[in-house]
């Protein structure tokens, strides 16, 4: 709060500090995000602008993205012949585009994984029981043989085992409560850094659904060996005594066997998964990242790139170096209108970075077609390397190598 109304200099112009965020309101990997007051009459023609919409709950995104396409479109045909070129592209802000593209199955998976944990969970506790029984084997016969029925015999069996699978929901809820004391503690002594935005706690309705399956699981575990039991001993409680361990461990058997089949399942799901969560961490990407690193050099009075390079190439280590105005994963690269024509007819927006001649080759990239930048080319003789798809969108039916296509207006 005592930073209000402080100047802090932006670019050499000073601006007054108006107001302060929450610390945990997350907009990007910097640590220090500052907003300023957009002015429209300011930005370029050609320049992209993200906006973001707020819908209500009943609408549901696909409904709004066809209102906005249709809106748009009707107000660029209003508008001059030159400036009807827009193009609208709409996403959720709902995290990174790989965490998008997992969210779809990420349910199905965990569901299944918690299901089949589930399953494991269950046979250990009806093992518990069976052999909790065996123990008390002759107290449920002799109950048995004075007159109790059979139900208030299941209705006692079950109890324990409803009591086992609370204990253990408690334990879990118990861990729960544990791992977030560790995440505060740990964002604390990281001066509110690491973990800050992530936040464990206990939702009352997701309380309420685990508190009744454990229920349900204790039952669920319990039922079938009380029904078989209280079955054999209520006919015959003093008979059935000396034939109970051969039926027991039939039971124990089949249980063992059982939770093994389901724990290999869930080792296979779990590889699984662990293996497509690997597979999209490392997607092709067209070079291999394992060797590379990425450094940030700020330098107020300017960065002074040969030189820069220079220090960096002269350190021990280093295979080879580059410079760009956005490095990969980075974010923040510049957007720019891009068409194959002086007069912008087919113009749409794409991302492009300046770099250093020897960047592909730091990268282990290799050309489709044509060659990369080489150290006797320079920034006014305006050449460029474009992507596969830019150059069949562009040249579908001759090579693109040669040819020209037009950056913010100018030809390269």
């Amino acid at each position: 709060a005592d930073a209000i109304g402080r100047p802090i200099w932006i670019d050499n112009q000073p601006y007054t500090i108006v107001g302060i965020l929450p610390r945990a309101f997350w907009f990007s990997d910097w640590g220090s995000p500052v907003w300023t007051l957009l002015d429209p009459r300011t930005l370029p023609a050609d320049e992209g602008l993200e906006m973001i919409v707020r819908r209500p709950a009943e609408l549901s995104p696909a409904l709004l993205d066809a209102r906005l396409q249709a809106g748009l479109t009707e107000y660029a045909r209003r508008l001059p012949s030159g400036q009807r070129q827009l193009r609208l592209q709409v996403s959720g802000v709902e995290g990174t585009p790989i965490a998008r593209q997992v969210a779809p199955v990420l349910p199905y998976i965990l569901g299944a994984s918690v299901l089949l944990t589930l399953l494991i969970a269950c046979a250990n506790v009806a093992i518990l029981m069976i052999a909790q029984w065996t123990a008390r084997e002759h107290e449920i016969a002799i109950r048995a043989s004075i007159g109790a029925s059979r139900a208030r015999i299941i209705r006692a069996l079950l109890t324990e085992s409803v009591l086992v699978a609370s204990l253990g929901g408690l334990a879990g809820v118990g861990a729960t409560l544990a791992l977030r004391a560790i995440v505060l503690w740990r964002a604390g002594t990281a001066g509110g850094g690491e973990g800050r935005f992530i936040e464990f706690s206990i939702d009352p309705v997701i309380f309420l659904q685990a508190a009744v399956i454990t229920v349900l699981t204790g039952i669920l575990a319990g039922v079938a060996p009380a029904l078989y039991e209280t079955r054999r001993l209520h006919t015959n409680p003093l008979r059935t005594l000396a034939t109970s361990d051969r039926v027991r461990q039939r039971w124990r058997h089949t249980l063992v066997v059982a939770e093994i089949v389901v724990t290999v399942a869930l080792f296979v799901e779990t590889a699984a998964m662990i293996d497509g969560y690997q597979r999209v961490r490392s997607g092709e990407m067209g070079f291999s990242t394992r060797p590379l690193l990425t450094a940030l050099v700020e330098n107020p009075a300017g960065v002074a790139i040969g030189s820069t390079l220079d220090t960096i190439r002269r350190l021990p280590g280093i295979a080879g170096v580059a410079a760009a105005t956005a490095a990969p994963y980075s974010g923040g690269t510049a957007r720019e209108r891009v068409a194959s024509d002086a007069a912008g007819s087919n113009a749409f927006l794409v991302e492009r970075a300046a770099v250093t001649g020897d960047f592909f080759t730091t990268l282990g990239v290799a050309m489709r077609a044509g060659r990369t930048f080489s150290s006797q080319d320079s920034p006014a003789a305006r050449i460029a390397v474009v992507s596969e798809s830019l150059a069949r969108r562009f040249f579908p039916e001759a090579g693109a190598v040669g040819q020209r296509v037009w950056i913010a207006g100018a030809p390269h």
